[in-house]
C-alpha cells in the first residue's frame, strides 16, 4: 500500500499521524481545564454569597442587640445606641 505513494504523500502521512494524536490529547486536556475553571468559578461565587450573607447576619444581630439594649434601658438617649463606632 505504501509503495504506491510518492515521497510527498509518505512524508505527509508521517507528519499527520502524530499531529492528530497530539490534537486529541490537547482536546482532552483543554476540556479538563475548562471543567476546573467552571468549578473554581462556582466556588468563588459561593464564597462571595457567604460573605454577603455573613455581613447581613452580623447587621441583624447588631440591630437585635441594640433593640434589646434600648428596651432594657429606655431612659438612655436613643442616639447613643444608633451610632456605630468607626474602626481606626
Amino acid at each position: 500500500m505504501l509503495s504506491r505513494l510518492n515521497i510527498r504523500q509518505k512524508l505527509t502521512l508521517l507528519l499527520v499521524i502524530p499531529l492528530v494524536a497530539v490534537a486529541l490529547v490537547f482536546v482532552g486536556f483543554t476540556a479538563e481545564r475548562v471543567a476546573d475553571a467552571r468549578a473554581h468559578d462556582a466556588t468563588a461565587s459561593t464564597a462571595l454569597a457567604a460573605r454577603d450573607i455573613g455581613a447581613l447576619i452580623q447587621t441583624l444581630q447588631r440591630e437585635r442587640l441594640l433593640a434589646l439594649g434600648y428596651l432594657a434601658a429606655p431612659s438612655l438617649q436613643r442616639s447613643a445606641w444608633c451610632h456605630r463606632p468607626r474602626p481606626p
